[in-house]
């Protein structure tokens, strides 16, 4: 992955990891690309490093306070992944039998006011013959 990549997964900025390739904190490959040359990492090379300087006060200090998740945590991780999916299909298919629902009551609605209309003016008919009655 690029820097700017591996900036995003640390939370760091790209000139910060650019700095640690320079130091040799960080290892990288440069690679030439477009005419121009830019430094990539491995996930490995990227854990390593955020490991190694985790418990300096700069690490800290961007947010760096926990391990990251092992092996079993994954497991878990996909996991509650796999049950938001199951969830978000399960509200997914509750949101179209509403939408179903909610244009059935629209189609009864507009019905009641067709019938509701035809009423009142049938009772306008009568009170305009009455008020000729009288």
């Amino acid at each position: 992955m690029t820097l700017k990549q591996a900036s995003r997964v640390l939370d760091v900025s790209k000139k910060r990891l650019w700095r640690a390739v320079k130091s040799g904190q960080l290892e990288a490959e440069k690679v030439e690309r477009g005419g121009r040359w830019e430094y990539r990492v491995t996930q490995q090379q990227l854990e390593g490093y955020r490991r190694k300087y985790l418990d300096s006060l700069e690490m800290r200090a961007v947010g760096w306070t926990e391990p990251p998740p092992e092996a079993a945590e994954s497991s878990v991780l996909l996991e509650r992944e796999q049950q938001l999916a199951r969830r978000l299909q399960d509200a997914n298919e509750r949101a179209r039998r509403l939408e179903k629902q909610i244009v059935k009551l629209r189609e009864e609605l507009e019905e009641r006011e067709k019938v509701v209309g035809l009423a009142t003016e049938r009772l306008r008919e009568a009170h305009r013959t009455l008020a000729d009655l009288l």
